[in-house]
Parts: structure tokens; C-alpha cells; sequence
């Protein structure tokens, strides 16, 4: 009878330290799940900084072409013209 008790007080302490663990590491998985979210939200922010300044520049390069292409065609002109 005496052993029934160091097992069922053997399994108590087991069960706790099972449940400890658990609660542990339930702890560490939500505070992960944190940190990825979190980290996900600043990837995302840089990310659509990143491309609204590459669609900007995009755009200056075009204008930027656009310019060369009017000076070159007034070379051309000018050059026609003497």
C-alpha cells in the first residue's frame, strides 16, 4: 500500500512538471509567434517603401529619356537646319 502512494504522489509531481513544461513552452511559442509577426510587419513596411521609391525613380528615369530623346531630335534639327 505504501508504494501506491509514492506512485500516485510520483505521477503528481510528473503530471506538474509536464503541465510546467507545457505552460512553458506554450509561453515560448507565443511569444515567437510575436516576433515573426512583428518581424513580417516590418519586412512588409520596407517592402512597399522599397517599391513606391523604385516606381519613382522608374518614373525619373522615363522622364529622363524622354529629355534626351527631345534634345537629341532638336540636335538632329539644328544640325538639319545649317
Amino acid at each position: 500500500m505504501k508504494e501506491e502512494i509514492k506512485t500516485d504522489h510520483g505521477d503528481a509531481d510528473i503530471e506538474k512538471a509536464y503541465a510546467d513544461q507545457r505552460k512553458h513552452l506554450e509561453k515560448s511559442v507565443d511569444n515567437e509567434r510575436r516576433v515573426i509577426s512583428k518581424n513580417a510587419n516590418t519586412y512588409r513596411k520596407a517592402n512597399n517603401k522599397m517599391m513606391k521609391e523604385n516606381v519613382e525613380l522608374l518614373m525619373m528615369i522615363n522622364d529622363l529619356r524622354k529629355d534626351v530623346a527631345r534634345l537629341q531630335m532638336q540636335e538632329r534639327n539644328r544640325r538639319a537646319a545649317a
